[in-house]
């Protein structure tokens, strides 16, 4: 039972050329292979689903994921931390602070987490990309109509494309 050109992974069918690992493949070029490979060659075509582990290794570049049978398709993930020192901001007002971060560009969906030791009175509302660059908006609720002008702090953030 010869299958040239494509290989098998439990009920799932992708054609053959990039490095992943994988637990038991059945069919390469058309070889019956036994069991438990650790790495493979194949360049996927269409979609790929697998019942168990699904461990991407190494440097893999991939033009989009989907999770989910419903999910939007992601081609880019950017996370970590960053410091980011807003500028002063009158009471009652929103300021934004900004910083370099290369990658950013303008479509991403941005996720921000707010330091721990940020000023009481500021209150984050949002943050934005552009090129290059991320955005923390912060509101200035203080109650005694004082400018805050807080120092620089490490925020964490998660850009989705």
């Amino acid at each position: 039972m010869k299958n040239k050109g494509s290989l098998y992974l439990g009920l799932t069918v992708i054609s053959c050329v990039f490095l992943i690992t994988l637990g038991w493949v059945y069919w390469v070029y058309g070889t019956a292979i036994g069991a438990n490979i650790s790495t493979v060659d194949f360049t996927a075509s269409g979609n790929a689903t697998t019942s168990g582990n699904f461990a991407v290794t190494g440097s893999t570049v991939l033009a989009t994921t989907t999770i989910g049978h419903d999910g939007t398709a992601i081609n880019t993930i950017l996370h970590g931390t960053i410091a980011i020192d807003p500028p002063s901001i009158a009471a009652s007002s929103t300021g934004i602070g900004t910083a370099a971060l290369a990658s950013a560009t303008a479509d991403m969906q941005c996720f921000i987490q707010a330091p721990w030791n940020l000023n009481d009175d500021l209150v984050p509302k949002g943050c934005t990309t552009t090129a290059d660059v991320i955005g923390v908006y912060l509101y200035n609720s203080d109650q005694l109509n004082a400018a805050i002008n807080d120092t620089s702090k490490t925020w964490g953030y998660i850009l989705v494309k």
